[in-house]
């Protein structure tokens, strides 16, 4: 029964909001594409407070928005890590604990900091190549059940070599 529900969690990790198969520690944010008007005296939505300031609900629709935020597959945020709208987050990359992430994050990369910078990457251009083309969190759960220990902690030669074979 246990072996049931780590399966199931998996399940909802790989179809669950932020990128199958992300992992996140508590208190992790992601800002809405609200936007505030900066061309007048105040930035104060007042429109949204409802009553007879309904009215001008004009001026705060159709502000420019960043975009959709796009979260890869296994990525790890920290601790209270928030990320603003219209930024892209690479497969494999790691937020560290209170970062701020305002621009993309390439595959494997990790950033903290606030705004976040690129720490480092955590495989070389060619490895990273390697890991998207084997995409684990593609492959039938069984095989990741079979082959948990190797997609956690060996190398991405290990992982080649443990991929499923198409047929």
């Amino acid at each position: 029964m246990l072996a049931e529900l780590r399966e199931d969690r998996v399940e909802h990790l790989r179809a669950g909001a932020g990128g199958p198969a992300a992992g996140t520690a508590p208190g992790r944010r992601h800002m809405n594409g609200a936007d505030h008007r900066m061309d007048g005296p105040s930035t104060f939505p007042f429109p949204i407070m409802g009553a007879s300031w309904a009215e001008h609900f004009d001026l705060i629709t159709g502000l420019p928005g960043r975009g959709d935020t796009v979260v890869g597959h296994d990525v790890w945020f920290g601790y209270r890590a928030t990320v603003m709208p219209g930024v892209r987050i690479g497969h494999g990359a790691i937020i560290a604990s209170g970062s701020v992430v305002v621009d993309d994050v390439p595959d494997y990369g990790i950033v903290g900091g606030n705004p976040a910078e690129l720490i480092r990457r955590r495989f070389s251009d060619a490895e990273v190549d390697r890991l998207l083309a084997l995409a684990w969190w593609d492959w039938p759960l069984q095989h990741i059940t079979e082959h948990v220990r190797t997609i956690m902690s060996g190398s991405v030669d290990d992982l080649e070599e443990v991929a499923p074979r198409v047929k």
